[in-house]
């Protein structure tokens, strides 16, 4: 789901001054492991993915 929307942002173009540009988005995403809910754990590790996506070239998607 998230690289389908990573992907509909890019191929979606933005009308601004007369010109079209191109938005790109990343995205971090953490997995809730079963029988275990730490929400503190879970924002860390998403936190930690989206700057992971951004450092490896921004416009993808991590997952940690």
């Amino acid at each position: 789901v998230a690289e389908r929307i990573r992907a509909a942002v890019a191929d979606h173009r933005v009308a601004h001054n007369g010109e079209q540009l191109t938005v790109t988005i990343s995205v971090g995403l953490s997995v809730l492991d079963a029988g275990t809910f730490d929400k503190d754990a879970l924002i860390r590790r998403a936190d930690t993915a989206l700057y992971r996506s951004k450092a490896d070239g921004r416009n993808r998607v991590s997952v940690g």
